[in-house]
Order: C-alpha cells, then structure tokens, then sequence
C-alpha cells in the first residue's frame, strides 16, 4: 500500500475511534475496550490481512467499512 493511502486509512481509524469511545459493548475479556485496536482488528478480520499489505484499490472498502463500523459499534 502507498504512503499517502496508509495516511488516509491512519486519519479514518484515529477519527473512528473516537467517535466509538465508549460506545462499544463490554467484554468479559477486556476490562475496558480500546476502539483503536477494535477497528484495526475488524479490518484484519475483514481484509484477511493487515490493511498495510492490501492494495492501493483496497483503500475504498477499507474506508466504507470504517464508517460501517461507526454506524454499527457490535
């Protein structure tokens, strides 16, 4: 992935993030929820690898899945 899509997706996932402080359920296997480290893992999850080794064309689905996770903290 280029540095400036790296950029863009680093930008989206600070702002989801906080935009989910607090909002997502509790867990019993984590005292507090990071919604950081939630987002990165989802778009593992999701891409089956990390966001760094998907491609430039990737950078549209990773976005809309972002604002996915936002709209739909589970």
């Amino acid at each position: 992935m280029s540095p400036e899509v790296t950029v863009r997706i680093r930008e989206a996932v600070s702002l989801a993030g906080k935009a989910l402080e607090g909002s997502l359920p509790e867990s019993p296997k984590h005292q507090t929820r990071n919604p950081y480290a939630h987002i990165w893992r989802c778009i593992k999850t999701k891409m089956g690898k990390s966001y760094k080794d998907c491609a430039d064309s990737d950078e549209k689905e990773i976005i809309e899945y972002i604002e996915y996770l936002v709209n739909n903290p589970f």
